[in-house]
């Protein structure tokens, strides 16, 4: 026992020791002074004001650190003199949109509401904000190569103490988008963009920092192929490793299908929704997220 506690420490220092901190994607605040857009979840009536805008992974990567910068219009100077919390989204793209909405509890890739001030994990500098993803989700958050969508809220008492995200005219990638649930518009059904609604900024600043998971080695042996993902009757999977078993998981934990390697798995019977694929190999387990349309 005492030998396996010292190689796993030792394998966990050579993990942490060999991935840098790197800056893995960034729009940085390059408007007017105080340029920027409503982004509250207003207490008093549980509405929010959930502004996004897009990123893009080139490789799968553990998303550690995000800055968002932001100012607070209100008779008090700080937002943290005022506000209590925050909630934090991270959302797939579905055709130039995230795909779901804060609403829909489990759709995310990553889902942290009502987050208090006080935990560890929220730093906040003046107005802006820096969350410690793993320590605020309880675990690291690894996603895959690809275009995701951040929504970002300050929970602020009551419609007239606003925290607003700043804009950014570097965009990297689409327009920013707006879903409102009825604190300044009718509840949206969806996604509106920036410039549908008439905004001078089209894009948000923010900041995300973390480390490339998969090593050069990993990347030319360690190959599982998903598709179509969303999937609506057979999903097929392609890979050049030993596959031992294949499960799927609900967003509940419940299992609702296991078997062996195939190339093809049937999910028709599955209902609609979100559900976890566990792929275990020889050498480690793949999990991915897969939508069942």
């Amino acid at each position: 026992m005492k030998k396996n506690y010292i190689l796993n420490v030792f394998a966990l220092i050579c993990f942490f020791g060999l991935k840098a901190q790197i800056v893995l994607y960034e729009q940085i605040s390059d408007t007017e002074e105080d340029l920027g857009v409503i982004s509250h979840y207003v207490t008093n009536n549980s509405k929010g004001t959930y502004p996004t805008d897009d990123f893009v992974l080139t490789e799968e990567s553990t998303i550690e650190t995000i800055f968002i910068p932001g100012f607070y219009v209100s008779s008090e100077t700080n937002i943290s003199n005022v506000g209590t919390a925050i909630s934090l989204f991270i959302y797939s793209d579905l055709d130039g949109v995230p795909s779901s909405i804060p609403a829909n509890v489990g759709e995310g890739e990553l889902e942290i509401r009502n987050l208090l001030f006080s935990n560890p994990s929220v730093s906040i500098e003046g107005n802006d904000f820096i969350i410690d993803i793993a320590t605020a989700n309880g675990s690291p958050v690894v996603l895959d190569a690809g275009t995701y969508w951040l929504v970002f809220v300050a929970h602020t008492p009551n419609l007239y103490e606003t925290w607003n995200w700043y804009g950014s005219y570097s965009s990297n990638g689409q327009n920013g988008k707006m879903h409102d649930e009825g604190n300044y518009s009718s509840p949206m059904a969806g996604w509106i963009n920036f410039i549908d609604m008439g905004m001078t900024v089209g894009s948000l600043a923010f900041r995300i920092e973390g480390s490339v998971t998969a090593s050069v080695l990993d990347n030319k042996l360690a190959k599982v192929m998903i598709k179509p993902n969303p999937v609506k009757d057979f999903l097929n999977i392609k890979t050049n490793l030993g596959i031992k078993n294949i499960k799927i998981f609900s967003v509940l934990g419940k299992l609702v299908y296991s078997g062996n390697y195939a190339n093809q798995i049937d999910v028709s019977n599955l209902e609609k929704g979100v559900y976890l694929l566990s792929i275990e190999t020889d050498t480690k387990t793949f999990v991915k997220k897969i939508i069942k349309e």
